[in-house]
């Protein structure tokens, strides 16, 4: 989780760079649910961040993010825990999709396709902070 990594990477990391743009209103994120409920969970229970400081980061996502209602459809994903967060990108209609989840870096091939005929490209976010690098604020993506 981009995120995850936000919150315990070192200041200068890709991922705290994407957090800060976001923070800054330079990127829209778009998620959904269960992402958000996800990520409550791994910040809490799994890495034991101060409950009071998960809570401000869930509640500046959710102020900040487009939230979308998702049915919790079967997307193909090898983890089924990463179908929701498939779900959400097609539903919303995003741009990309960046994530350091290999799995997701790395579809079955019949669920990459399909991905890809809906313009989702799916990155590292390295590679993310280079291509916003050269974007205009105008195109800040979803």
């Amino acid at each position: 989780m981009v995120w995850v990594s936000a919150t315990v990477g070192r200041p200068g990391s890709a991922s705290r760079a994407l957090f800060d743009a976001f923070a800054r209103s330079e990127i829209k994120i778009v998620t959904s649910g269960p992402f958000v409920r996800e990520l409550a969970d791994v910040l809490i229970d799994e890495l034991d961040h101060p409950r009071g400081l998960v809570e401000q980061l869930i509640a500046l996502i959710c102020a900040r993010a487009e939230i979308v209602m998702i049915r919790h459809q079967v997307m193909g994903c090898s983890d089924p825990k990463d179908d929701p967060i498939l779900e959400t990108a097609l539903t919303a209609d995003v741009d990309f999709i960046v994530t350091l989840d290999q799995r997701l870096l790395h579809l079955p091939p019949h669920v990459a396709k399909y991905v890809q005929r809906r313009g989702v490209k799916i990155i590292k976010p390295g590679d993310f902070a280079v291509l916003l690098r050269t974007m205009s604020p105008e195109d800040g993506g979803r």
